[in-house]
């Protein structure tokens, strides 16, 4: 410290004086006198073992993950150094900083602050007394300025941030979305990293609806065991193993016999697009009732709307 520069906690050595004092300094309130035989002691052991106190095992608190902010304290436990990490992690998004990680070892864990002249530093080590991973040594306080140019805010914590917002928005534009970044993260992202964000979320969304493209034939199969004489058609792609779909018309007889029987000899035909992470179209052909009101008579998935895909319908 008298060279101006912060000593490591393995390096520091404590000076100690060759001769303890045998003196005590004592005041006026005699409970404050350490006694070592005093009634002080023994009431102190029998509220102890009432349970009126708490053994110094269970008094270090336990992290707790759904807590929006954490904060570390000394003795703080947790489940491992992958648990120290995510909370170490989303700690620094919130305080606009940026951290990083030293010795990362079989016994410990050193978390540094990326600015040269901070401060901030938390060691994380297994403790023999309890078997568990504790917070051994903290700095909590920064010396460092909110930081823009955070490496933390990668493209997977954005997507995990936003995920909701882009399934729910997969047309948000990249510039809206930096803006956004910007004043809730504190971070400026470039372009790519945000494609890379909406490609994550996206294709999580495609992972999820694999498996149900899978039981498509088996709700043609349903469709024409519960209504008879419809039009049911699944077309997959040629030439391509595993199958992926391309195509699905559905006519329900019911809709048929309506039609011929009580509707106007008015057919109007339109698509839209699907919206969210399958791409695709809807066509439908729609007649008129006797009041004007829409019928619906057929429909059909298609991968886009062309003059192949209306033949086809």
């Amino acid at each position: 410290m008298k060279s101006g520069q912060a000593a490591n906690l393995d390096d520091v050595i404590l000076d100690r004086p060759n001769s303890r004092p045998t003196t005590f300094d004592l005041d006026d309130d005699a409970n404050d006198t350490p006694y070592t035989n005093s009634s002080a002691k023994d009431e102190s052991e029998e509220e102890a073992s009432e349970g009126h106190l708490e053994t110094k095992h269970n008094y270090y608190p336990r992290f707790n993950k759904n807590v929006p902010s954490p904060r570390f304290v000394i003795g703080m436990k947790f489940t491992g150094k992958k648990q120290f990490k995510k909370a170490a992690i989303r700690q620094s998004l919130l305080e606009r900083r940026v951290i990083r990680f030293r010795r990362n070892e079989s016994h410990r864990m050193l978390a540094l602050c990326d600015w040269a002249t901070c401060t901030w530093r938390c060691l994380l080590s297994t403790n023999s007394r309890t078997d568990s991973w504790q917070v051994a040594s903290l700095n909590d306080l920064h010396t460092c300025p909110p930081r823009r140019d955070n490496k933390l805010v990668t493209a997977s914590r954005i997507a995990e941030k936003y995920e909701k917002f882009i399934m729910v928005n997969p047309t948000w534009s990249l510039e809206r979305m930096r803006t956004t970044i910007q004043e809730e993260m504190f971070a400026m992202v470039s372009i790519s990293k945000l494609k890379r964000a909406k490609a994550i979320v996206m294709q999580k969304a495609l992972d999820a609806t694999k498996g149900q493209y899978q039981l498509l034939y088996r709700y043609q199969l349903e469709l024409l065991r519960s209504n008879p004489g419809s039009t049911v058609i699944v077309k997959k792609e040629l030439q391509l193993e595993p199958p992926v779909f391309q195509r699905m018309h559905i006519c329900l007889d019911a809709c048929k016999k309506g039609f011929m029987a009580g509707c106007r000899k008015v057919l109007g035909l339109d698509g839209c697009f699907f919206k969210g992470a399958m791409n695709g179209e809807l066509l439908c052909a729609i007649g008129r009732d006797d009041s004007s009101q829409m019928y619906p008579i057929a429909w059909a998935v298609v991968e886009k709307e062309n003059n192949e895909s209306w033949d086809w319908f």
